[in-house]
């Protein structure tokens, strides 16, 4: 077994039978190279392009051949600092939502997973920082499937009496009613059960944060998940649900009047140099006007 492979082991991201380890600038990373074992997992290289995409091609790092669930090929690179980066192959818009997304949820302080993109053999990838420690574990605490005999990936009910029910349980009904509210202000309906999740972490379940949130309002079509009240799929009916919560609508009136996208785009550009086009910034923007007028 090859030291990179005890590498990938130690940060429980390599699978027997995928033994295809790439590893770039492997005497500079053996070097350099610390274990990382925490959940906070920073960037050591921001070396940006004129687009404001990480440059990865010029830093040691390894990548390993395990891909992860869910319709896009994703990997996770080990870096020097010992962070634990997660690669994903989406579409440029699904990128540009993801760090929208991100941005909107910084604002209203709901926990979310951070994005970046970096390019690497002139290829573009969405980048996220594990938000996992060495002992954590991603933990299918909800376990929606159990509440409808139906096929993964296929359009998905999730009862939302259900779904809060199982938040009372384990103290995170304030965190997931607010993630319901942003994924109603994005037109979200990515939320399928594999993203319903908490952190088993030193024996105590911890809260997830929001990750896979590049689909708003975008209509893709892999698959949806829809929460439903009262056996309808009707996004008021939910709306008006989750604001019968005295602390969650003060919480929505304190923040909705102030939210302004043009800039939360403006934020990114200044932070990372990254210009998100129009087309993609005015469908997000679109679906949050509609809310805000809504509530308003």
């Amino acid at each position: 077994m090859s030291i990179f492979e005890d590498i990938l082991i130690k940060n429980r991201l390599f699978n027997y039978g995928y033994d295809d380890i790439y590893v770039n600038k492997e005497k500079e990373f053996l070097i350099n190279y610390t274990f990382n074992e925490t959940s906070n997992n920073p960037w050591d290289y921001e070396n940006r392009n004129k687009d404001g995409l990480i440059i990865l091609d010029d830093k040691p790092f390894i990548i390993n051949d395990a891909v992860t669930d869910g319709h896009n090929k994703a990997q996770f690179i080990v870096l020097t600092n010992g962070s634990r980066i997660l690669l994903k192959e989406v579409e440029k818009d699904e990128m540009y939502m993801e760090l929208l997304f991100k941005e909107l949820a910084d604002f209203l302080n709901i926990p979310c997973a951070s994005y970046d993109i970096v390019t690497l053999n002139n290829h573009e990838y969405l980048a996220s920082n594990s938000f996992l420690g060495i002992d954590d574990l991603l933990f299918d605490y909800y376990k929606l499937y159990e509440y409808k005999n139906q096929i993964k990936y296929s359009n998905i009910e999730i009862n939302i009496k259900n779904l809060i029910s199982k938040s009372n349980e384990i103290n995170q009904t304030e965190f997931l009613l607010k993630a319901i509210f942003i994924d109603i202000l994005t037109k979200n309906n990515d939320r399928f059960p594999n993203n319903f999740r908490a952190i088993l972490r030193n024996n105590n379940m911890d809260i997830c944060p929001l990750f896979d949130n590049g689909l708003c309002g975008l209509n893709r079509k892999y698959h949806a998940a829809y929460l439903t009240y009262n056996n309808r799929q009707n996004t008021y009916d939910i709306l008006n649900y989750i604001m019968s919560y005295k602390a969650l609508k003060d919480w929505i009136n304190k923040l909705l009047p102030f939210i302004d996208c043009d800039t939360l785009k403006d934020n990114i550009y200044r932070k990372k140099g990254i210009y998100i086009d129009d087309k993609t910034s005015k469908i997000f923007a679109n679906n949050v006007t509609e809310i805000q007028k809504k509530i308003l």
